[in-house]
This record gives structure tokens, C-alpha cells and sequence, in this order.
């Protein structure tokens, strides 16, 4: 079996690793989580580190993505999975 399917890219920084290593962000019916069980439906987008997401935050590039996770709830749940990740 390939080993390359549990390795995704970084939406911020575009590097390749292991999904389980990183926080997925799932947007199913037009609402936004994070995806703690990575089994969720719909859309799905992978922030690597803490590093990466004030990357997103600050950058006027990653302005669409950053209005999707900017409601504080999610954020803190992301941040909550890369700190457990590090």
C-alpha cells in the first residue's frame, strides 16, 4: 500500500506531511469546523503549525481562507490541535 495517502500539504506553507501531525479545517454546508476526527465531509483544508496560521492571519494572500476560520472557537481548537501535534 502507498504511503503517500496519509500525508497531506500544508495550506500556508505547502510541505508535505503527515495528516494526523496537522489541523484540518472542514467547511460542510457552508459552516466551518475544525475537524478533530478528519472524517468529516465536504471541504477540507490543513494548517501545519502555529507558525503557519499567523501566517494566514496576517497576510492579506490568505484573506479568504482566514475569513473562514476566524471565528475565535475555531481558532482555538485549531491552535488546541497543533499544540498537541508540536
Amino acid at each position: 500500500m502507498n504511503d503517500k495517502v496519509n500525508y497531506r500539504t500544508c495550506v500556508c506553507c505547502k510541505s508535505l506531511k503527515y495528516k494526523y501531525d496537522m489541523a484540518r479545517i472542514a467547511v460542510v454546508d457552508g459552516k466551518v469546523s475544525c475537524d478533530v476526527s478528519f472524517k468529516a465531509g465536504g471541504r477540507g483544508m490543513y494548517i501545519c503549525s502555529l507558525k503557519c496560521l499567523e501566517k494566514i492571519s496576517s497576510s492579506k494572500k490568505f484573506s479568504k481562507i482566514y475569513n473562514l476560520v476566524s471565528d475565535e472557537e475555531i481558532l482555538k481548537s485549531i491552535k488546541e490541535v497543533l499544540k498537541n501535534a508540536e
